[in-house]
């Protein structure tokens, strides 16, 4: 995973947490191309960090943001984050499945996959995490998105 994503350098192997608990919230952001326009959703970030059993839980909720016909929305719907792991490469990145459907007015997104994500400063601050170029479904049409999360430590 690139620094990019919002510039923060990755939280020393020997700073990741070996036990407990962690609360990260922030904020989403998915980009649909949903034919003519593309469509940039901006929402809410909870995950939720176990170090004592492994896992990595949360919810993207509260999207807003421009439908395909590049009007102002909200979205219902949830998409949420399960079967996570940690250290899958190195001691400070983590991984997790999610999946849900968000839906305004003439519009549904139905999206799945794989983020990428990883821990955050030293001493451990935040998280940030992505899936690009994952198949999407807008209005039953496959097509290309981003989601993209990133976290603070509560």
């Amino acid at each position: 995973m690139d620094d990019q994503l919002s510039g923060f350098s990755r939280t020393a192997w020997d700073e990741v947490p070996d036990s407990g608990t962690a609360s990260f919230s922030g904020y989403a952001t998915l980009v649909v191309d949903t034919a003519p326009a593309v469509s940039l959703l901006i929402g809410n970030a909870n995950i939720n960090i176990n170090f004592d059993n492994p896992g990595v839980i949360g919810s993207l909720t509260n999207f807003v943001g421009s439908d395909s016909s590049g009007n102002l929305e909200e979205y219902d719907g949830t998409i949420a984050v399960t079967s996570g792991t940690l250290a899958r490469f190195r001691d400070n990145d983590f991984y997790a499945i999610y999946g849900g459907s968000l839906a305004a007015p003439g519009d549904s997104i139905i999206i799945s996959g794989e983020l990428e994500g990883e821990f955050v400063r030293t001493p451990l601050q935040g998280i940030q995490a992505k899936d690009t170029g994952v198949v999407a479904s807008h209005n039953g049409t496959s097509t290309l998105a981003d989601l993209k999360v990133v976290g603070q430590l509560k």
